[in-house]
């Protein structure tokens, strides 16, 4: 995902789909994603992501 030469929608898209999932073993490669990714949508989409692993993981 972190290729930058993958189209910035797919991108979000993908770390939306990662958040969906929920799998806490996504949680280092989504932190990366949100500092590193050269879009700021793609960074936000992948906070989001993080937040919505880190809500359902908290209310387990």
């Amino acid at each position: 995902m972190s290729d930058e030469t993958v189209d910035s929608s797919v991108r979000v898209r993908a770390a939306r789909a990662l958040g969906d999932w929920g799998s806490t073993r996504l949680l280092p490669d989504l932190e990366c994603i949100a500092q590193q990714d050269a879009d700021e949508h793609v960074r936000r989409a992948a906070r989001k992501a993080l937040e919505q692993i880190r809500q359902r993981t908290a209310g387990k």
